[in-house]
């Protein structure tokens, strides 16, 4: 075992018949410790156990006669003591690494990666006759889910055991298991160390994935193997280890065929690997657990609008915008004199405290025309963005039939959002909510995310709607099925 490049100090005195240089490259110091066992075998033991103060361990390399096992970073230790005992030293160390690899030899050069999927649960209807000689196929005569990637065919099959895994996970009696593997070419990329793959790897796939089962995916680590099938290269990095929890599937493949559709469009959409989507899909998901509560639900749900309207631009509005030239020109120069005027007086104060205060104000005034901007509306505004229809048919359907609270659409999602936030809870045991408005609203936004994410993701296939409506619920969806001519009651309102 060896351990390089790692900042080492002097521990001080230490019994001259213990030679520990692999020690003194870990620890700062030590506090020795003798113990003599007396008896009749007489053994006479040593032991020296690290103190809390450490130094910086930057590599680990494990030589053996397999290949190499290899930590270049964030590399973590505890519980560090030596045993002199009647067959010498005797060193623990217990390791904690963040991510790490093993590199084999006397393998090939890298050619596939794959990706075992925790918690996937799908079906697997795609015969594909040019991938039956696969290297890598569990069974060549297997049904799988294929997608486009690297200029090649990438493909998600079953375990041999999933319809077990399946049920495990169904039944409440596991909640984290491999069931799937998701294979695809490497082609020109690096895949030497980890920080290989940030530019090209498809890590998001874990998340459309989840947002096609509606359960969210992990991956215990991922592996590199040559031409023939043989391991080259694994990394040892959790991405996610989810405890499974059923939700709304958006995507059936026994339906929709649209899995690896998905996969493929999301490459070419220029969504591709930005910061804000994966977190979108997770609160898309997460707010369709059936294993969550209501409120939660609409939590994940409008934190996931609010993400997209940030992107996009929603989250304020210019309050002069339906002025005219003169009126514009006349507020902006009045605030501009007032925030001039109340500067200068914070300037001239004599206790911070009150030019503290007065910045702030003055700060504020010159920003007046700026304000935030109400959930319902910048919603409304983020499905126009998408030429969503929904908003125009619930406000028609609300003039004719008026809610008992009197609101429009775009308040009650702004006030429900309010008590999703402020208050935490629905009261349905008073009646001040009525459990299946807010069940109705629910199941809408959610349907309404889905249709903008998968229109983001230029994906052209059917879904399953959200709204849980009698019927063809379960029919093959186009994305935009809402139409100028959709009632109310399609969309899940009485």
């Amino acid at each position: 075992m060896d351990v390089e490049d790692v900042k080492s100090e002097s521990l001080g005195d230490v019994p001259p018949e213990i030679s520990i240089p692999f020690v003194m490259a870990l620890l700062t110091c030590m506090n020795v410790e003798k113990e003599l066992v007396k008896g009749s075998s007489k053994v006479v033991k040593q032991k020296w156990v690290a103190s809390r103060r450490k130094n910086q361990c930057t590599k680990l390399i494990v030589s053996t006669s397999d290949g190499v096992f290899s930590a270049l970073e964030n590399v973590y230790y505890s519980n560090v003591s030596i045993n002199i005992g009647t067959l010498g030293p005797n060193l623990t160390i217990k390791f904690h690494l963040s991510k790490s690899q093993f590199d084999l030899e006397k393998t090939g050069s890298t050619k596939y990666w794959v990706l075992p999927l925790s918690n996937f649960i799908s079906k697997f209807m795609q015969m594909s006759p040019e991938l039956r000689d696969h290297p890598l196929r569990i069974n060549p005569d297997g049904k799988l889910i294929v997608f486009d990637f690297n200029d090649g065919n990438g493909f998600i099959e079953p375990l041999k055991d999933y319809g077990d895994c399946e049920k495990r996970l169904l039944a409440g009696t596991e909640r984290n298991i491999t069931t799937a593997v998701m294979i695809g070419e490497v082609g020109t990329k690096l895949a030497h160390q980890f920080s290989d793959l940030s530019e090209w790897f498809p890590f998001d796939f874990l998340s459309l994935l989840g947002l096609a089962t509606g359960s969210e995916v992990g991956a215990p680590w991922i592996e590199f193997r040559d031409g023939r099938g043989r391991l080259v290269r694994r990394i040892h990095v959790r991405l996610g280890r989810p405890s499974f929890s059923k939700g709304h599937r958006n995507i059936d493949e026994v339906i929709h065929r649209g899995t690896g559709t998905l996969l493929t469009k999301y490459q070419l959409s220029g969504h591709s690997g930005n910061s804000y989507l994966m977190p979108t899909l997770k609160h898309i998901i997460r707010g369709g657990l059936s294993s969550l509560n209501i409120e939660d639900n609409m939590s994940h749900i409008f934190r996931a609008f609010e993400g997209l309207c940030e992107h996009y631009g929603l989250n304020t509005q210019d309050l002069t915008q339906n002025l005219d030239q003169s009126q514009r020109i006349f507020v902006k120069e009045t605030l501009k004199k007032a925030t001039i005027e109340i500067r200068e007086k914070a300037k001239s104060s004599c206790k911070s405290d009150q030019r503290d205060a007065l910045e702030r104000i003055a700060s504020r005034t010159e920003n007046a025309c700026n304000t935030d901007q109400y959930f319902g509306l910048k919603a409304i505004g983020l499905m126009d963005q998408f030429d969503l229809l929904d908003a125009k048919i619930i406000d028609a359907h609300y003039q004719t039939n008026p809610r008992l609270d009197k609101r429009m659409w775009h308040q009650v999602l702004s006030h429900y959002r309010g008590v999703v936030f402020h208050q935490g809870f629905f009261d349905f045991n008073t009646g001040e909510y009525d459990f299946y408005d807010v069940l109705r609203i629910k199941y809408h936004l959610h349907d309404i995310l889905v249709r903008i994410v998968l229109k983001m993701l230029c994906y052209d296939g059917t879904y399953q709607r959200a709204v849980p409506i009698s019927g063809d619920w379960e029919a093959p969806w186009p994305v935009d099925w809402v139409k100028p001519d959709t009632l109310a009651s399609e969309l899940g309102y009485d």
